[in-house]
């Protein structure tokens, strides 16, 4: 093996100044930068998205048509948790002047789809409903009700601290009052 010669005129490599180095770690740390940030992004996507958005952007329409029609009828719910999980609903009045023998009450997180529910309630007398459901650890919740056909369909925006209501079950039950939606969310409203 022969040993590197040095150069005639005494000067150093380029390798052996401190310079050119200084000037790729800039370039160097962008990239990799870029590659941490590309990481990142595609390892914690956002749920947010909608899927299927043409399609969603199709239902508006029906869906509005369900919040005019529940205007004109003039409905109204009073919706209760309480602690044990028990969900009772008072639907007052009745679309068409007779109640169907079961709405579907469905629970929106605004951010965490795993959270979102949907619960059916039974008919259990004159204009009042029962159901069963688990809530999860949340603050706020997007509650929008209508019947099996999508006919209409009320809702509001429920904020479990202002209403003194911990989703645990430790506390007093929760009272929330239905009301026809102007929009597709009920957080517009």
């Amino acid at each position: 093996m022969s040993s590197p010669l040095p150069q005639a005129d005494g000067k150093k490599r380029w390798y052996r100044h401190l310079g050119p180095w200084l000037l790729m770690a800039g370039p160097a740390t962008v990239v990799a930068a870029s590659l941490f940030t590309a990481w990142l992004a595609y390892t914690r996507q956002d749920d947010m998205v909608e899927s299927d958005y043409y399609q969603a952007g199709e239902s508006v329409n029906q869906t509005l048509k369900t919040n005019r029609y529940a205007l004109q009828q003039h409905l109204a719910g009073q919706l209760q948790f309480t602690g044990q999980g028990a969900v009772s609903l008072d639907l007052v009045p009745c679309p068409d002047g007779h109640c169907p023998p079961s709405v579907t009450l469905a629970l929106r997180h605004p951010a965490k789809h795993q959270f979102d529910q949907t619960i059916p309630l039974a008919l259990d007398g004159d204009h009042h409903y029962v159901g069963h459901a688990s809530l999860p650890p949340a603050r706020r919740w997007y509650l929008t009700l209508g019947d099996n056909e999508h006919r209409w369909r009320i809702g509001a925006v429920w904020d479990t601290a202002k209403a003194g209501v911990t989703t645990s079950g430790a506390t007093a039950p929760g009272i929330v009052t239905l009301h026809p939606l102007q929009s597709v969310s009920p957080e517009d409203d």
